[in-house]
């Protein structure tokens, strides 16, 4: 199977996993939003900033080296996993001591044990992180696709559970703890490769060397990506915190993720053809042309329902979280179509790229973030938004130089989105006008179908070869069997 293929059923898998397990997350959030209150959801959403910082550290970067490292794959995965337990082991540890301190930082003293369990689940949870990067190295994202799943349905159903018996925020931490430990044995018993702990220095060593930089960025970009929920947790109560998760719930699910999912096949592929500037060219202007095609229409489609789509999925006490989704909506869309060329910069090694961007952009968002979380949440998003498109058409510059792109290439690769999607709004927003007197579930359930079918109809006409193309990619060829 050729790399373009393998790489296009890759994804297919991929996201076909991270689409029906956000699916899930989403059923289960607006069941958990009629149960739970905002406090809940705010609380959880402090503890889980300071985990998502672990969870960048986690390994040291063991898995993106192996992922990277073509050499005795057998050997190095067995020093990368021995590598990977103590150090998680060690990380973990340490926030447990730490947790007090991580709730004074807040003024929340009651997140003191949900930060304890949640460094628990973080170790148990990350203990997939070997095979997980053995099946990436292998582009056999189909292996993925059970763990994702039962992971989202474990979270998912525990976390109601124990809400129905009233557990509050607990119900959403041990629901976190359990769709992790869930997934970490699925894949355990997926990979083919059998777990044995050894340790090579010279094998160690050129794997963190490579592993220790890919987490400074990693920690670097979560640093830059957490700013809102810090500064809105330093400088807000717990309340607004929880209002503001809700709000980026569904632009992180349906938009974020896309892009998420994508890096994961993106990173072995472009690692594949480090060598090779034209395939990586190429490479990158299809991604970028799929990821506007499918994400596009995600955010500019959110931004419109987001008031139908709050009152109807999680009722009317969760109205302030509207006009924030709406913004939320807009920066998930411009940073989902610039997240994945820092793929290309660490397939290639030029790591210091990618360091130059992410500082840029903390010296860029922090003071901004700042000034809005002393005002509100909605000024936070707006800020989003603003830095966010100014970031993003920076990548696009730095990586068009980077890549030897013209303007025109990348203008072509995000034109038909662009201009689909202007269509869907221009005549979703007259139908919309149109229903004015319905109710919230006619206009939205309407305002979607007609989106879909503008959008699809507009991009047929701009560019009717796509779909075949994209169908070449994924269906399987035909073989000819005769003699």
């Amino acid at each position: 199977m050729s790399l373009k293929r393998a790489t296009a059923i890759g994804g297919v898998w991929n996201y076909g996993a991270f689409a029906v397990g956000k699916l899930l997350i989403f059923l289960s959030t607006v069941i958990l939003a009629r149960l739970l209150a905002p406090d809940d959801f705010g609380l959880l959403a402090l503890g889980l900033v300071a985990i998502n910082y672990l969870d960048r550290i986690s390994g040291m970067g063991v898995g993106a080296a192996l992922i990277y490292r073509q050499e005795a794959p057998n050997r190095s995965a067995g020093v990368a996993l021995t590598l990977s337990i103590v150090i998680d082991a060690a990380l973990a540890l340490s926030v447990i001591l730490v947790a007090p301190c991580i709730a004074a930082v807040f003024d929340h003293p009651q997140i003191t044990p949900i930060v304890r369990v949640l460094a628990v689940g973080f170790f148990v949870a990350n203990l997939k992180n070997i095979p997980e990067s053995l099946i990436k190295k292998d582009l056999a994202f189909h292996r993925r696709f059970v763990p994702e799943l039962f992971k989202s349905i474990v979270k998912g159903g525990v976390a109601i559970l124990m809400a129905w018996w009233g557990w509050g925020v607990w119900s959403l931490v041990w629901g976190q703890v359990a769709g992790g430990a869930a997934a970490m044995s699925l894949y355990w018993g997926l990979c083919r490769w059998r777990p044995r702990l050894s340790f090579d220095r010279s094998i160690a060593r050129a794997i963190l060397a490579y592993g220790t930089p890919i987490v400074m960025l990693s920690l670097l970009g979560t640093l830059g990506s957490s700013l809102d929920y810090l500064f809105i947790g330093l400088r807000m109560d717990a309340e607004q915190a929880g209002y503001y998760a809700i709000a980026f719930r569904m632009p992180e699910l349906a938009i974020l993720s896309v892009g998420y999912s994508m890096s994961h096949v993106l990173f072995p592929a472009y690692a594949r053809i480090q060598h090779d500037r034209n395939q990586l060219r190429t490479g990158y202007l299809m991604t970028l042309r799929y990821m506007a095609i499918l994400t596009a229409p995600l955010g500019v489609g959110l931004y419109m329902i987001s008031p139908e789509f709050v009152t109807v999925f999680y009722s009317d006490r969760w109205i302030p979280s509207i006009a924030v989704m709406q913004m939320l909506s807009l920066f998930a869309l411009t940073h989902s179509l610039t997240g994945n060329e820092g793929d290309v910069y660490k397939a290639t090694g030029r790591l210091d790229v990618l360091y130059k961007l992410i500082l840029l952009q903390l010296a860029v968002t922090a003071p901004v973030l700042w000034w809005a979380a002393g005002r509100s949440i909605y000024a936070v998003s707006i800020g989003l938004v603003i830095t966010g498109l100014v970031h993003s058409v920076l990548r696009l510059a730095v990586v068009g130089r980077f890549l030897d792109l013209r303007a025109l290439d990348l203008f072509k690769a995000l034109g038909p989105a662009a201009c689909a999607s202007l269509v869907m709004f221009i005549g979703t927003t007259a139908l919309r006008w149109a229903l004015s007197d319905y109710g919230a579930p006619h206009r939205l359930a309407l305002s979607v179908l007609a989106g879909a079918v503008l959008y699809g109809a507009a991009l047929w006409v701009i560019q009717p070869d796509l779909v075949r193309h994209t169908a070449s990619m994924i269906v399987p060829e035909k073989q000819d069997n005769r003699p």
